[in-house]
């Protein structure tokens, strides 16, 4: 393979005479460098691209996680707020209804009972029969009042 590579380059040869020797010229061929192939760096490359990818689509992915919560907690808070808020209205509610409820348990002990009210009536109804017997005897004194004389 290397007489292939002589054949393919370009030959150089060199022609050097000596005074001390008589001899025919020698020729020496000089074989050129040949460019080194670069070592391919697709590997390295390709590594490095995976993890910055990988590292934007985390960091983007964290953002949107971040934004989320953020969002998440404040209408978590909103809610709060409103439930305090439907808290202290309902706690006034109830005091209202227990002022209410103390003031009608003061009325009830005041207020009279069916009972008491059927009593009352009967009462007052007998007190009405007194009444008329005694109107009916007085009608009946009057008449019997002799008539005064006419004066003349």
């Amino acid at each position: 393979m290397q007489s292939a590579r002589l054949v393919r380059c370009r030959q150089f040869a060199t022609v050097s005479t000596s005074t001390a020797s008589t001899d025919s010229p020698t020729t020496t061929f000089i074989k050129p460098k040949l460019p080194q192939p670069k070592k391919s760096r697709s590997i390295s490359t390709g590594i490095i691209g995976f993890l910055l990818g990988v590292s934007l689509s985390t960091w983007a992915g964290y953002v949107y996680v971040q934004d989320i919560l953020q969002q998440s907690s404040n209408s978590l808070l909103l809610s709060v707020e409103d439930l305090q808020k439907s808290t202290g209205k309902i706690k006034r509610e109830l005091e209202t209804i227990e002022k209410v409820d103390s003031k009608l348990s003061l009325l009830s002990e005041k207020a009279a009972s069916k009972n008491d009210v059927e009593k009352l009536k009967n009462e007052l109804l007998s007190l009405v029969d007194d009444i008329r017997t005694e109107h009916l005897k007085l009608k009946v004194q009057v008449e019997e009042l002799p008539l005064p004389a006419k004066v003349v």
